[in-house]
């Protein structure tokens, strides 16, 4: 058990980090205006790839059974046909216009749809993979694609110096792809014989999916609805400055999935025991808070006097907007927080209904912002926004949990220490020695609560949980 945990942890960890890398990388490479068509790529890839799958993904994990229901097959089938509407959709705007978002629809937009289609079934086979507890297939598809992906993004972009060079090495990946594992797609699914079939299935798995869209679209529009109004209101050097600086701030995010795939299945585990709960969600968010205080804080120290040293002169235009995007990153712990509990006590609705909310403040405040005040616009649009979601999620919490004086005295304190120490580190931006001394003192404390919480902890791992969690 414990092989097959740390090494589904050990897949999906260095994916993740090959991920982030594909994008941190190329601004080694690439100019800030080539760049920046990267990051308008990626923010592409991230909408049209969550429409497309259309919830499947949790599909096989509901709906799977080896001996009665081939959801794989049904899977395969819809999100072909919803890439098949999207190149559609792209072929009539061809014929009004040859390009969207200043990138040629055809060859390149084209081709870009095509990889995306081949990264969504490996998506589909991720799931299967996991939900059969297959490890090999999950390696093969989770990391193996993204090192091939790593390879091929930064040998044509270091070769070719453009941005659309992200799009032919999501493209050799994703075919890569498809060669290694085309005989299992195609004998789970027959397209010539079914991509027009629909049955009962077909429609079950489809009003399963479509719902789950509007939730994860939520969630891209916090990621990327930034981008695209950069790119609008501005232009792709400036996109590709604030994408170098938004690669870096959520690097951050990475170490908070890492920490919590520990972390959120025991709070579950807990969810009979109010108080047994409370203390590992304390000690989850102090935790978290140190060590991405102290990342953060690297990130900010060596941004000019070491990453710009291996990168063009013109990324140094985006250092007023590291704070924001790194403060921002840092709020992210107290929505989860909140998120975990209201797992526990099975009131998820408004999770999803919490994200809507943020989504439509965050354009609303990109459409504000960006305009007057440029790519920091952007990312103060982006602080206020999380901001504001971990506000009303916490605030919903304590309506629905309880309003214990003791855990909500924790995080009301624990949320104006925090952004107590990023008002005092941003009123003396230019003054680093206070910067330091400040930081240091903040840890310090932090790092004496960490220590008394983990008294409490070690007790909380001495109960017996009850077997199963919550749905």
């Amino acid at each position: 058990m414990l092989k097959k945990f740390f090494s589904y942890t050990a897949a999906e960890g260095l994916s993740k980090a090959l991920n982030w890398l594909t994008i941190a990388l190329l601004p080694l490479v690439l100019s800030p205006k080539e760049y920046g068509i990267v990051g308008l790529l990626v923010a592409i890839e991230g909408v049209v790839s969550t429409i497309t799958l259309i919830g499947q993904e949790k599909a096989i994990f509901r709906f799977h059974n080896p001996k009665s229901f081939n959801v794989l097959k049904y899977s395969f089938q819809l999100v072909t046909l919803f890439l098949i509407l999207i190149m559609l959709i792209s072929g009539g705007v061809y014929l009004l216009k040859k390009e969207m978002f200043n990138i040629p629809i055809f060859p390149h937009l084209i081709v870009f749809l095509i990889s995306i289609l081949f990264y969504n079934q490996a998506r589909l086979l991720m799931s299967l993979s996991r939900i059969t507890e297959n490890a090999a297939m999950f390696w093969k598809t989770r990391a193996l694609y993204q090192i091939i992906k790593i390879v091929a993004v930064f040998i044509l972009a270091y070769w070719f110096k453009n941005g659309l060079s992200y799009i032919y090495g999501c493209f050799v990946a994703g075919f890569i792809f498809f060669i290694i594992y085309a005989r299992l797609i195609y004998s789970n699914y027959k397209p010539l014989q079914g991509l027009a079939k629909f049955d009962k299935n077909t429609i079950l798995l489809l009003g399963f999916g479509v719902p789950l869209i509007f939730h994860a679209m939520s969630g891209n529009i916090l990621s990327y609805a930034d981008r695209f109004f950069v790119n609008g209101f501005l232009d792709s050097k400036q996109l590709g400055i604030y994408t170098f600086v938004y690669s870096l701030g959520s690097s951050i995010f990475f170490f908070y999935g890492t920490v919590a795939s520990y972390f959120e299945p025991l709070t579950y585990r807990h969810h009979d025991n109010k108080a047994a709960y409370q203390t590992i969600l304390k000690f989850y968010l102090v935790f978290v808070l140190i060590c991405a205080g102290i990342l953060a804080f690297s990130i900010k120290c060596s941004f000019e006097p070491i990453i710009l040293k291996y990168v063009s002169k013109d990324y140094i235009l985006g250092i007023n907007c590291l704070g924001y995007v790194l403060a921002a990153h840092l709020i992210i712990p107290f929505y989860t927080v909140a998120n975990y509990e209201l797992a526990v006590i099975n009131k998820t609705k408004f999770i999803a209904t919490s994200t809507v909310l943020s989504a439509m403040v965050n354009i609303g405040l990109n459409f504000l912002f960006i305009p007057k005040m440029g790519i920091v616009g952007g990312a103060i649009s982006t602080f206020c926004t999380y901001l504001f979601l971990a506000l009303i999620t916490n605030l919903w919490s304590r309506i629905k949990a309880g309003w214990d004086i003791v855990y909500l005295r924790f995080i009301f304190l624990m949320f104006l220490f925090v952004n107590g120490l990023l008002l005092i580190m941003a009123y003396f931006n230019n003054r680093m020695p206070v910067q330091v001394l400040v930081f240091a003192i903040g840890i310090i404390i932090l790092s004496i609560l960490l220590f008394s919480l983990f008294k409490k902890l070690k007790a909380v791992f001495a109960i017996q949980p009850i077997k199963g969690v919550v749905a």
